[in-house]
């Protein structure tokens, strides 16, 4: 581990690592805050010379058009707000409307997430616990939705009741290192990997408190863990040293890892059902057909160059993904177009976003103490929509069905 990384590990302040070499001053209370536009003229250094809400055009240098601010009268719940607490990870419930928070403290919280009026209360927390010594950076609900899973910053992972959040099971020292990053791959077995790039597998079934799998075929932090959604067989793993690796969990072996790339990997997603996405830290997308992950077959670049940090599929040919330079944005891929800016949070990453069970709302937070939703339900429809605007504009989605305007924040050149 590098010494920027060892100083993260030993702070009480917890960052994504893809920024851990980026200088930035802490507050006092170690959140996120800090000086905003040190911060984010680290984002990425293609950035640097841009302003902060606008896109350069690469092939030919003009200016795009200046963003505009989302419209908030919209049919989607209000942004939860935490005061001074940093939201770390979420995820929604796979049944019920509530979305479940880990922060930088570690603790865990519980809301019932809801537009208000309309005989509604809106958000409204339900529970919260101190779940973890140190920064929650994973949650994931079981398939059924009866527990909660966490993995922590202090190298432990915990299994909740989803009702009680009581502790059903834990493991305190689950690696050597700190946990980065979590998948289920069925209603009993899940995966986590850690910041030395170690995959391990859990069974909740065995009373051995003991990984049933150990994986070591990565020298840096495991960015993200993704399952095939049919089969289950296959367990995919984003690197940051730039790599793809693909683990037969039933075999109980290795099956293939991608060439290194120059950019990490930060995020997955699958597409089409025989594709898979890599977000990277250069802000492109990597694309690789199913059972052929040596090579990638496709790519796509965004013209802002902000890194990908976490993405959702919301259908087939559809990702909504969170980005380095705070804002939450949507491509459709096959055929590869950037849709445009779906809406922001600050200047910081957006560090995690999640769909809702019927793919109505996305969820997204940054370090501005928010969880933000976004209604996402028109998107597909409209999509088609956007092969009529001329090339190189970079669409600025005002998603207001309220007003039944889609596209009502979109500049003219």
């Amino acid at each position: 581990m590098s010494d920027s990384e060892e100083s993260i590990e030993d702070s009480d302040e917890d960052i994504p690592l893809q920024y851990a070499n980026k200088d930035s001053d802490e507050d006092d209370d170690g959140s996120m805050g800090g000086d905003l536009d040190e911060e984010a003229d680290g984002v990425t250094e293609t950035e640097s010379d841009e302003d902060d809400d606008s896109d350069m055009d690469s092939a030919d240098g003009d200016r795009q058009p200046d963003e505009v601010k989302f419209d908030e009268d919209r049919d989607a719940p209000k942004p939860i707000c935490l005061g001074d607490t940093d939201v770390a990870a979420l995820t929604f419930h796979p049944e019920s409307d509530r979305i479940a928070l880990g922060t930088l403290d570690g603790d865990i919280m519980i809301y019932k997430y809801a537009l208000e009026g309309d005989q509604q209360e809106g958000n409204k927390e339900l529970k919260k616990i101190s779940g973890h010594s140190k920064t929650c950076r994973g949650l994931k609900y079981t398939p059924d939705g009866s527990h909660l899973m966490s993995i922590s910053k202090d190298k432990s992972w915990k299994l909740f009741d989803a009702g009680t959040l009581q502790v059903v099971r834990e493991i305190q020292k689950a690696h050597k290192s700190s946990l980065y990053s979590l998948a289920y791959i069925d209603e009993w077995l899940c995966a986590t990997g850690d910041e030395d790039g170690e995959i391990r597998l859990w069974d909740h079934r065995t009373p051995k408190m003991e990984p049933v799998q150990t994986y070591k075929e990565s020298e840096d932090y495991i960015a993200d863990l993704l399952i095939e959604t049919e089969k289950k067989k296959i367990l995919l793993s984003a690197s940051a040293e730039g790599t793809l690796t693909a683990l037969d969990v039933r075999r109980k072996k290795l099956l293939m890892q991608s060439e290194q790339f120059d950019q990490e990997f930060l995020s997955l997603a699958l597409i089409k059902g025989n594709r898979v996405v890599a977000g990277t830290s250069a802000g492109s997308f990597e694309i690789f057909n199913w059972n052929e992950f040596g090579y990638i077959v496709n790519a796509m670049c965004s013209k802002s160059k902000a890194s990908i940090d976490s993405i959702a599929c919301l259908d087939g040919t559809i990702v909504c993904y969170g980005c380095g330079d705070g804002n939450v944005r949507a491509s459709s891929l096959f055929p590869n177009k950037p849709l445009g800016i779906i809406g922001k949070h600050c200047d910081f990453p957006i560090v995690s976003v999640d769909l809702c069970k019927d793919r109505k709302y996305l969820a997204s937070t940054s370090a501005d103490q928010k969880v933000k939703f976004w209604n996402v339900e028109e998107l597909v429809n409209k999509a088609e929509d956007t092969k009529k605007v001329p090339k190189g504009q970079d669409l600025k989605l005002a998603l207001n069905t309220k007003r039944n305007n889609f596209f009502s924040g979109l500049v003219d050149e």
